[in-house]
């Protein structure tokens, strides 16, 4: 059943301007990440990339992934040529350029999935959020004021860790890093997976790109216990080896592993260490804890992961006056322990609230430094809103400690004014406080709102800064964006006492070429999504799938919300369509391959829709269920009352009204012409008084 969908080409962008003024400083920037492929015969070629921008730092283009992909049924697996990452569950992720075979769980039944970080954070102001992974751009977007969630990222394999920078109106400047890593997949008995990646380092950083091979390996020995192994291998000076064991237990999922590197770093030494690495993960049920992640890691003295190993090869063979670094004074990771908790308060009677935890504690040889990262949060709700309370703890190498305190109540208005929840305005009321401990606090007030068919979103916001060694600042801002269908248009402004401004414009959307012509999307997609193309002619405003994908004004409309290689119900929303539109049927059932664009035509019924009132010209009435026929195709039956209701009706011609009577048929003729005039949205054109002429 699997589709492997029509040819067509892609192109999907997301732009963010940004402008911020104070009085010694102007800073201007730029950003559109770019996504655009195109689909032929079952291969898929697609190329991820970004351009950047700025006053200060001039112009670039730069590139993630171009690659050609195509499914290999037989083997359950995906092929991929070009530039590509490698997964970081067993190795660290890594750029690489060639060929890469792997097998696609998905192809299975529903038992495995894959993993995504979730970004959290909070702004200020108006901010700038940009989030970099190996050195790329991945993700750059404006937010309002207060907490924000990111969960739509598209990172690169699976084991590089997210720097995340926010920049606020003011132009100051958060960073902090976010973990990611997977544990290990545990697989059914007797099932496998494998990853075989063949090529060339991918990576700007290095003069030289050496070639390489990596492969992994997993397999599902019973019930209990998962096998996986692999090896990473270069042809200047690098090899390592990994062998691990997952185990699926009461006490939760455990996975313990060890990875042998040798690195050979010309005119220094060989290099060969281990590296020890323990995690796991827990749900406990009688008190619904969930401990999504914690692992711990230990590397020996003389282990070089690739990415370091390559670093310093480099620098060996090109060595750089200021730049030269040996093993003994290099930086790299001896501790790791990373741990993610949540915890619910809430029982058959009473809710609590939920909180979570979450920590990182790193150390590394040669300079002994230490970073650490501490948060936990609290959130609960009452009778006319809700609560939640923010701590956040980070260490830097110097042992310099960074507290943040964040406190927010969020008031639903619609439910303390008593209003509709479908109606528009302002729905929501938020206020917050922000502390460094230190003497610097912040306080914002917001109020958030919509339209009555959520297609305008808006914020106003404002706030107040006491700074320990400045004078205080207030700032007021708005955020506006709005949901078309060509996309999502967003701005916004700001400005404080202190003369500095700050504005925002961005968007995000994307089209599809396809034999039908060409068709706009409202949301923007990515390399990964599956695309469906919908051919319903004559239902425009129709939506797709009850989201914010509508049918345009050519009959097409594109949707992203496909799940590959499992059922999907493509329908179409058409309660928003006029009378003069009927759909032979509003939903079906497609199964798409990975990446594929697929096209599905509703058939339509166009003509002009009329309620008639009939009066036979011998003056006797209209049998009830008589057929009304144009051509000898039936529009349509009479009802109650002489009335009938036919769709499909030209500007003008005639129509036979047919029935029998004492076993014998019968029938009348009508001839009609339709106003000029179209009826209002909404409502049907009636005709009254028509005549039905006896045959």
């Amino acid at each position: 059943m699997w589709d492997e969908g029509v040819n067509a080409a892609m192109f999907s962008y997301d732009i963010n301007a940004w402008r911020n003024e104070n009085v010694d400083d102007k800073t201007e920037s730029l950003y559109a990440g770019l996504t655009a492929g195109f689909n032929l015969w079952g291969w898929h070629f697609r190329s991820r990339g970004n351009y950047s921008q700025s006053n200060s730092g001039g112009s670039s283009l730069a590139f993630q992934d171009r690659y050609l992909q195509r499914d290999i049924s037989a083997l359950r697996s995906q092929l991929l040529l070009g530039d590509t990452n490698t997964t970081g569950d067993t190795f660290d992720s890594i750029g690489i350029r060639g060929i890469r075979l792997f097998s696609e769980s998905r192809m299975l039944p529903p038992l495995l999935s894959s993993f995504s970080p979730i970004v959290r954070g909070v702004a200020k102001s108006n901010a700038k959020v940009t989030i970099m992974q190996n050195g790329y751009k991945i993700y750059e977007t404006t937010v309002p004021p207060g907490p924000f969630v990111i969960d739509d990222l598209s990172p690169s394999g699976y084991g590089a860790e997210l720097e995340v920078t926010v920049e606020e109106a003011d132009g100051s400047r958060t960073s902090f890093t976010q973990p990611f890593s997977s544990l290990v997949q545990m697989m059914h008995p007797g099932v496998g997976s494998w990853d075989v990646s063949i090529g060339e380092v991918n990576q700007d950083d290095l003069q030289d790109n050496p070639g390489i091979a990596q492969g992994t390996f997993y397999y599902g020995l019973n019930n209990t216990f998962t096998g996986y192994s692999g090896f990473q291998l270069t042809d200047n000076g690098y090899a390592a080896g990994l062998l691990g064991l997952g185990m699926n237990t009461s006490l939760g999922a455990f996975s313990f592993d060890i990875t042998h590197a040798r690195t050979d770093i010309p005119d220094d030494n060989v290099y060969q260490g281990q590296s020890y690495r323990l995690s796991w993960n827990k749900l406990f049920t009688p008190t619904n804890t969930s401990v999504n992640l914690a692992a711990y890691r230990y590397s020996t003295e003389n282990y070089l992961g690739l990415s370091d190993a390559l670093t310093l090869i480099d620098q060996a063979k090109h060595p750089t006056e200021g730049e030269y670094q040996q093993m003994a004074t290099y930086s790299r990771m001896k501790n790791q322990f990373s741990v993610s908790l949540n915890q619910s308060l809430q029982n058959d009677k009473h809710n609590y609230g939920s909180f979570y935890l979450t920590g990182l504690w790193t150390d590394y040889w040669a300079d002994n430094e230490t970073r650490s990262t501490f948060s936990f949060g609290y959130s609960n709700a009452f009778n006319w809103g809700s609560y939640s309370i923010n701590l956040q703890r980070a260490y830097d190498e110097d042992n310099n400690k960074d507290d943040s305190v964040y406190l927010s109540v969020t008031i639903p208005l619609d439910k303390l004014f008593h209003r509709e929840s479908d109606s528009g305005g302002f729905r929501t009321l938020n206020a917050s406080l922000n502390s460094d401990m230190k003497g610097s606090n912040q306080y914002n007030a917001s109020v958030n709102g919509n339209s009555a068919d959520n297609k305008w979103n808006y914020t106003v916001s404002a706030g107040y800064s006491s700074m320990k060694e400045s004078d205080p600042i207030s700032t007021v801002g708005t955020f506006l964006s709005y949901e078309s269908p060509w996309g999502t248009y967003g701005a916004s402004a700001s400005a404080s006492n202190d003369h500095s401004r700050q504005y925002s414009l961005n968007t995000d959307g994307g089209f599809v070429l396809h034999s039908g012509g060409l068709t706009f999307a409202s949301d923007g997609f990515n390399e990964n999504d599956t695309l469906a193309i919908v051919n319903a002619p004559g239902a425009k405003g129709a939506s797709i799938n009850y989201g914010n994908s509508t049918i345009d004004r050519f009959g097409y409309g594109v949707t992203n919300a496909l799940s590959p290689y499992r059922e999907n119900n493509l329908s179409l929303n058409i309660d928003s369509l006029d009378e003069d539109v009927e759909l032979k049927s509003t939903s079906t059932t497609v199964v798409p391959r990975q990446g594929a664009v697929l096209l599905r035509k509703f058939e339509t019924n166009q003509g002009r829709a009329v309620i008639l009132n009939i009066r036979r010209s011998d003056r006797l009435p209209v049998p009830f269920a008589a057929e009304v026929f144009e051509n000898n195709t039936s529009m349509g039956v009479v009802g109650q009352g002489n009335q009938a209701f036919v769709r499909g009706l030209n500007e003008q011609g005639n129509l036979d009204v047919r029935w029998m009577e004492k076993s014998q048929p019968k029938s009348c003729r009508i001839h009609y012409q339709l106003p000029e005039q179209a009826p209002q949205k909404g409502k049907t054109l009636m005709l009254d008084n028509v005549v039905c002429q006896m045959q």
